[in-house]
């Protein structure tokens, strides 16, 4: 059997956010991306997998390890087709604040993927893309991901990588 592993998320949740965004507003002269800041984030839409469509939604949490340095944990969870598929992915990320309007980031992660009635898939990849603020402390990125299978069998799957556009809205509190 041909399984086809790839995702293309959807935002949905932006205008969910815009509240608490300008209720938390960053103080003067602090960054989104200071050491000591978490992030939150969340993230909702379809995505594809083995011929079929799915409900996709997602959490994240990281910490700034650094100024720009981030540790962070999200999780997925693929349902209202079969398999159901849950993600786990811890990953760093860094984030140049460097300029005003907008700040470039870099990224690695390793992925747990847990199919319900079937073996478990490791993978690892990169990210990267860019962020823009929102105002007060939400931001929203916007990139592209790289994520290659591990023992990957050719003959199993259609493919052992994929590349996939990656939008995210982000809170930093």
């Amino acid at each position: 059997m041909k399984i086809r592993h790839y995702s293309l998320m959807a935002l949905l949740g932006v205008l969910c956010f815009s509240p608490v965004a300008e209720a938390a507003s960053v103080s003067a002269g602090k960054s989104l991306f200071d050491k000591g800041r978490w992030r939150g984030s969340f993230f909702a839409g379809t995505g594809q997998g083995s011929g079929d469509t799915y409900m996709v939604a997602g959490v994240g949490l990281g910490y700034f390890l650094m100024h720009g340095l981030e540790a962070g944990l999200d999780g997925e969870a693929w349902v209202g087709s079969s398999p159901q598929v849950y993600k786990v992915t811890p990953g760093l990320r860094y984030v140049y604040s460097g300029f005003e309007r907008f700040w470039p980031y870099v990224g690695a992660f390793y992925r747990r993927t847990i199919y319900e009635g079937l073996g478990d898939l490791n993978s690892y990849g990169g990210r990267y893309g860019a962020y823009m603020g929102l105002g007060g402390n939400a931001y929203a990125g916007v990139g592209g991901v790289y994520e290659k299978l591990t023992g990957c069998q050719e003959t199993t799957y259609t493919s052992c990588s994929s590349s996939y556009p990656e939008i995210t809205l982000s809170l930093s509190f």
